[in-house]
């Protein structure tokens, strides 16, 4: 599977929305929810966590096309007036998140 596939995923950006304190949306900028989450825990922590995991859902089609940036980056060696091109070796496993998120 090619890390710079077509999208496939709800294009961003893509807003976070609290409704009360536990439950929290995500949605497109058509309006549309991506995700809805709620919190069934007494635990104040708890439900804190999901409106980090919210903005975290809500960044994705940022930090998928930031990651796709990264692996098209080259590297230019420029000696005596003469450039060449040379890919940069993908680092961190970026090939292996970009797939998983465009399954």
């Amino acid at each position: 599977m090619s890390a710079l596939k077509k999208q496939r995923h709800t294009p961003g950006p893509w807003v976070v929305e609290a409704i009360h304190k536990s439950c929290v949306r995500v949605r497109d900028s058509q309006g549309n929810i991506v995700s809805l989450m709620t919190c069934e825990s007494d635990d104040g922590e708890a439900c804190a966590a999901i409106a980090a995991d919210a903005a975290l859902i809500a960044a994705a089609p940022e930090m998928l096309e930031a990651l796709r940036g990264v692996l098209r980056y080259e590297h230019h060696d420029c000696a005596h007036d003469e450039c060449s091109t040379n890919p940069v070796p993908c680092p961190f496993g970026l090939a292996r998140a970009i797939a998983k998120a465009q399954q």
